[in-house]
């Protein structure tokens, strides 16, 4: 359990904290059109780091650990607390898959 929790911290790169950080489902596909922004396809899953009053979100895909930003028209918010701690165990699971293939 414990290093699921310092693998989790370390992967949201202290963008956002366990409890409270906030997941966003894709509702709609975007194209990126900026280096510093990500591509998404309809039901990804992401970590909310930032977002800003002109309507963007920073957040880092579940999937693949991507990083960028996207437009909140794209996105729905996740409000159930099983829901979220289910998607970063699925993170988990990814990351520790790939670290045990290297």
């Amino acid at each position: 359990v414990w290093s699921f929790l310092i693998e989790v911290m370390t992967f949201l790169n202290k963008g956002c904290y366990l409890i409270d950080c906030k997941q966003v489902q894709c509702i709609r596909a975007y194209v990126a059109q900026q280096p510093d922004e990500l591509s998404l396809e309809k039901a990804d899953l992401l970590l909310v780091h930032q977002q800003t009053s002109d309507g963007w979100t920073e957040g880092t895909r579940v999937s693949d650990g991507e990083r960028g930003w996207f437009p909140n028209s794209h996105i729905d918010l996740i409000v159930s607390h099983q829901a979220r701690l289910r998607n970063l165990k699925e993170r988990q699971r990814i990351t520790q898959n790939e670290n045990d293939r290297s």
